[in-house]
This record gives structure tokens, C-alpha cells and sequence, in this order.
């Protein structure tokens, strides 16, 4: 009986009936009901559960961890985690499919803070999501996650020792959290004290996936919860965009919450009076532009210091120094041949790196241009090499020393010399 596959009590007595009429010794059975009484008087209620329904379930009958929250403030800290919205939605490029959101939210009111809607958690959905944060309120100080592949990507969090998920290596760039300076926590997954957006997602998806405007898209959260009308019909992917912002603004605007630091009021004004008292950090324009771009590792060519991203070609001076060493290149992927950012793997700006483009053998005046340009390149390096030589060598010729003329040596035995 105490098994975690959980079986009835009357199935185990009867099997223990045909155990007994094959032991005449045992004598007679006391009936199931004395059995269970016994059992349940021998043995801790707390074992019990934790030998048919497993740890999970023992834990909840332990004492509750409650983290209070009280004493921080806006910003100072937030947690992210995405959530699959249980509703048939027809994404823009003509699928159907259960779309998911990711959101960040601040830890001290408990303030939704910026979201993103996707197909699936990717790293772009983590990184896009969190430079909406960034640029509506600020940098958070520490961020509360779990180390999925999306939060764990080298693109988000590379540069931390203790992602606990791909292969750490020197050459590793700085991921966008981690280059804005947010300290990440990695916190055990499906646990509403380390991550209460956990909460807030079933709060939210409850509410929006049941709206009236997805009568007949609501999917049910499991395969013995469908409605009669389940897979009717699909929801337009700008209507369901409107309805989920709705529900988003609802959701902070309730009042009555009774939190701690709420006491009654919303999520929003718990939030805007601790920010107004708080010291927020910003980021730059700079900052913002290149954490909307996308990025990737590549290594400079040994011999003509350039770098090839999506089949085209870019180079710098700047590349000269990097030649043989991996970069990492930060770019718009709908503007490739407007160039690219380069920067060192630890995060040092290296510079703007242009598109070289391909020249047709017909395009005389592309080709004039660019012989011009080469030979400009080269004609500056040759002054450069010039005026570095003529400096040095009157460097040297005027730091020359003088060699001393040697004082002539003794001799051990003198003779003297008769012709």
C-alpha cells in the first residue's frame, strides 16, 4: 500500500487474502479496516504521504517558506519566466499554434514590467524582452531565473561562471544581461517563492484565455479539460496581442492587493511610489541601440583582417589588430549590408565595421573607386611607415654611445730592441 504508484487499499487486502489462504499459520486477517486504523496509528501521517505521493507533496505539509519582500524597493531586483497560453492562435506567418509569453517583473510590488509574445522561448524573446525593461525603467540589479536554454544562452548571460549549461570558455562573450551589470540568481524551476511571476502567469493566462473574445480558441490546460467547442476556431494574432496587453494593464491596475507592500493598493501605484524614492540606473542611447541587435561570434581572417557574416564581407583597420581571434559582430539582421558593430569578447567596443561589396567585372567606375581607396590605404601607411623610420633612426643615431679608444696593454717582459 505505501507505494508511489498509489494502489487501492481493497486491491492490496485481497492480495493479501491469497497470501493468507496459502499460510494456514498466519491465522485468521483482521478485516481492512482494522488494518488501515493500525496503519495510520504506527505510522506519521507525514510518512505516509511521503511514501505514496513522493517528496513534493510530503514538503507541503512542512514549515512554509515565506520570503518576504517587504524591505526591498522598485528595480531592485525582478524575475523572469515565460508561460503557453492555453488558446489556438493564427500566428502572422499563417500557422496555428499556442503562443507563449515571456515577462519580467519587479520583485518588491510585484509589477508586470515588459513582456514579449513568441512562437517559442528563444534567447531573442529573453534579450528583446529585457531591453524593453531596460529601456522603459531602467537596469535592474539582480535578476531572479531559472537556467533554461533560453535565460542560460551565451547571448543573455555569457560571461557568468555559473550558467551550469553549455560549455564555459575564455573566449565567451559577454551576454546583454551580463554586460549591463544585473547580478543573475539561478533558482529552482516551478517554485513560486524564488520566481512569484510564476503566479502572476497563472493569475493572468487564467483571465485572458477564458475572455470572450477566445470563445471557441481556449485549448484547456490539459487533455481531460477541453471544452465542447474546443478547436472551433483560431484567434487573429493582432486581436489576441490586444486582448493579452488588456489583461496585462488589468492585471497591474487591480486594487485590493494584500501583500505587504501593497496594503490594498495596486500593483501599479506600489510601484511608481518606490521608484520616485529609489536611485534608478539608466542605460545609454548606445547602450539600448546595441542590445536591440542581434549578435555572433567570428573569427578575422589571419591574412586580410576581415570578417563574413551571412555571405557578406566587412573590414576595418580596426580588424587589423584582432587578426586570427574570434569577435563578436552585433547587427541588424534586416540591414546586414548597412554594417556591423565589432566587439572584443569582453565587451571592449573594437568599432563600426562597413560592408564590402562585391565588385561586377562591368563596373568600371565601382572599380576605379575602390583602387582609389585601396591605394589611399596603402599610401597613408606608407608615410606612416616613413616618418616612423626617420624618428627612429635619429633616435638611435642620436642615443648612440661612443666607443673609447682602449688604453694600449703592458707588456709582462719588456726587451730591448738593438737593430
Amino acid at each position: 500500500y505505501l507505494r508511489l504508484e498509489q494502489p487501492a487499499a481493497e486491491a492490496c487486502y485481497r492480495r493479501l487474502q491469497r497470501h493468507a489462504a496459502s499460510n494456514p499459520a498466519w491465522g485468521e486477517l483482521p478485516s481492512l479496516d482494522t488494518i488501515m486504523r493500525r496503519l495510520e496509528e504506527e505510522l506519521p501521517a507525514a510518512q505516509i504521504v511521503l511514501r505514496r505521493e513522493g517528496v513534493e507533496a510530503a514538503e507541503r505539509l512542512g514549515p512554509k517558506i515565506e520570503r518576504d519582500r517587504s524591505g526591498m524597493y522598485a528595480m531592485q531586483a525582478v524575475n523572469a519566466d515565460g508561460h503557453v497560453f492555453d488558446v489556438a492562435v493564427r500566428f502572422p506567418d499563417g500557422s496555428v499554434g499556442r503562443p507563449v509569453i515571456l515577462g519580467w517583473q519587479d520583485m518588491y510590488s510585484g509589477k508586470l514590467l515588459a513582456y514579449r509574445i513568441g512562437k517559442t522561448e528563444t534567447s531573442d524573446l529573453v534579450r528583446l524582452s529585457y531591453c524593453d525593461m531596460v529601456r522603459r525603467y531602467g537596469v535592474p540589479e539582480d535578476a531572479y531565473l531559472d537556467n533554461g536554454r533560453a535565460f542560460a544562452s551565451k547571448k543573455n548571460t555569457g560571461g557568468m561562471p555559473t550558467r551550469y549549461r553549455y560549455k564555459v570558455k575564455p573566449e565567451d562573450p559577454q551576454g546583454v544581461i551580463t554586460r549591463m551589470g544585473t547580478i543573475v540568481h539561478w533558482v529552482t524551476p516551478y517554485r513560486g517563492q524564488a520566481k512569484p511571476i510564476e503566479r502572476a502567469w497563472r493569475d493572468i493566462a487564467g483571465d485572458v484565455s477564458k475572455r470572450p473574445e477566445f470563445e471557441g480558441a481556449y485549448m484547456g490546460n490539459s487533455p481531460g479539460a477541453k471544452p465542447e467547442n474546443y478547436g472551433s476556431r483560431a484567434v487573429a494574432w493582432d486581436d489576441f496581442l490586444r486582448v493579452v496587453a488588456d489583461g496585462v494593464a488589468e492585471f497591474n491596475a487591480r486594487q485590493g492587493r494584500r501583500s505587504t507592500a501593497c496594503n490594498g493598493r495596486s500593483l501599479d501605484a506600489t510601484f511608481t511610489e518606490s521608484y520616485g524614492a529609489s536611485t534608478i540606473k539608466k542605460a545609454s542611447a548606445e547602450q539600448l541601440t546595441m542590445m536591440l541587435l542581434a549578435s555572433d561570434m567570428v573569427k578575422v581572417c589571419g591574412r586580410t583582417a576581415n570578417v563574413t557574416l551571412a555571405g557578406n564581407r566587412y573590414w576595418s583597420e580596426a580588424l587589423t589588430e584582432h587578426m586570427g581571434k574570434r569577435i563578436e559582430l552585433r547587427f541588424d539582421p534586416d540591414a546586414l549590408r548597412a554594417g556591423v558593430h565589432a566587439f572584443a569578447p569582453d565587451g571592449r567596443y573594437i568599432g563600426e565595421v562597413p560592408c564590402i561589396a562585391a565588385i561586377g567585372y562591368q563596373s568600371s567606375d565601382q572599380l576605379r573607386d575602390a583602387r582609389k581607396a585601396q591605394a589611399a590605404w596603402i599610401k597613408a601607411h606608407k608615410a606612416l611607415r616613413k616618418a616612423e623610420q626617420a624618428r627612429e633612426t635619429a633616435h638611435q643615431i642620436g642615443e648612440m654611445p661612443p666607443i673609447a679608444e682602449p688604453e694600449p696593454p703592458s707588456a709582462g717582459v719588456v726587451k730591448l730592441h738593438i737593430p
